[in-house]
């Protein structure tokens, strides 16, 4: 696997022992990249069988950024399975 390259917010996750973490940084800091990179290799990868949801109040604002990053990253990484990808789509009213 090639190295991973992250930013502050990898790390500041990785370090820390709290149950909700708050990250805050302007628009293209890397924020939502580096979550998700500490998502795949911080968190999912070290605990198997568990189920990760994430979530954006419209499934377009999904699509256009996290979703489009999560998978760039997986297959970046070589660990894209498209039948394991779920997308879900809830309207709560």
């Amino acid at each position: 696997m090639k190295t991973i390259k992250t930013n502050k917010i990898f790390r500041h996750l990785e370090n820390s022992n709290k149950r909700i973490v708050i990250e805050q940084g302007g628009t293209r800091s890397g924020k939502t990249y580096n979550i998700l990179m500490w998502i795949i290799f911080g968190y999912a990868l070290k605990q198997r069988g568990k189920t990760v949801s994430i979530c954006r109040k419209t499934y377009p604002a999904l699509r256009a950024t996290a979703m489009r990053d999560f998978i760039e990253i997986l297959k970046a990484y070589e660990l894209y399975m498209k039948n394991r990808i779920t997308k879900v789509v809830a309207n709560i009213g």
